[in-house]
């Protein structure tokens, strides 16, 4: 039985190497929408530190990347509260992940408590939402508002952006 076990946790453990995390660059980003949720939860700890932020106060922290496709005048409302580890998250919407600083729409606002996005974007496109820390790591909880949790896109919608 010991052998088993030790057999099963191997296995296990080169499944977990073998498998990078998805979200943890704008490359692997999953679709918001394709989740199926209004609210998730995210171990920062557990990603590496891709993108420095896009406002004055630099984000050394790691970081986790979804995609959103978003109509010209959807209403986005993002929150998020961090739920373990003494943390500052902080949130950025991007259209460029090789040029963050300069593809930033828009960051969050708020405090150790809360970061909060309530944006509304005048032209369609392909926004990155990158959750992140001022330093350190700890699990965030995310809750999506308008567009992002309902919002269905389809091809037509990909090529309308071009």
């Amino acid at each position: 039985m010991k052998t088993v076990i030790t057999i099963l946790l191997a296995m296990i453990a080169a499944v977990a190497v073998a498998n990078p995390i998805d979200n943890d660059t704008c490359d692997s980003a999953a679709f918001l929408i394709d989740q199926g949720f209004t609210s998730f939860d995210v171990d920062l700890c557990q990603f590496d530190n891709d993108y420095l932020g896009c406002d004055d106060q630099p984000a050394a922290g790691p970081d986790a990347v979804w995609r959103a496709l978003v109509r010209a005048g959807d209403d986005i409302r993002l929150f998020a509260t961090p739920m373990t580890g003494e943390f500052q998250v902080k949130m950025y919407l991007v259209t460029d992940c090789g040029d963050v600083a300069g593809s930033c729409v828009v960051t969050s606002d708020g405090d150790q408590t809360q970061q909060v996005i309530d944006f509304r974007p005048e032209v369609a496109d392909l926004f990155f939402l990158i959750v992140d820390s001022v330093e350190g790591c700890g699990v965030v909880h995310v809750e999506m508002g308008g567009v992002l949790a309902t919002e269905t896109h389809s091809w037509s919608s990909v090529k309308s952006l071009y």
